[in-house]
């Protein structure tokens, strides 16, 4: 079964395909509350087989990431699969990555026990 990406989500109305980076960037702002704070930039590299891979990183507001990563990250994999066979039409191999910041506070390993314990 062969899928595809339809035509008007991968082409500019003058008829000119739109990038890769474009078209995350286009999927990610209809699921965020900020769309302005979206941001998307891309980067060619070799893959472990040395051939060449697209990774594209997105940046959204921090109040936005959950948003773009989904309960259980399904979000994040219906983007990357979009992505990744429109990638697949053209012959790319392309691999979405959702910049979050790290968590600087570590929880204490008891915190659950503590919070749920409670009598």
């Amino acid at each position: 079964m062969k899928l595809y990406v339809p035509c008007h989500l991968l082409v500019l109305p003058n008829g000119v395909m739109k990038s890769l980076k474009e078209l995350t960037k286009e999927v990610v702002m209809e699921m965020v509350n900020e769309p302005d704070e979206v941001e998307t930039h891309e980067v060619e590299t070799l893959d472990d087989n040395d051939e060449k891979l697209t990774i594209i990183h997105v940046k959204v507001a921090e109040q936005d990431i959950g948003l773009c990563i989904g309960k259980g990250g399904s979000n994040a994999m219906a983007l990357r699969r979009i992505i990744g066979l429109a990638g697949m039409q053209r012959g790319i191999d392309v691999l979405v990555k959702i910049d979050a910041p790290k968590r600087t506070q570590q929880l204490p390993e008891n915190h659950f026990e503590q919070k749920y314990n409670q009598s």
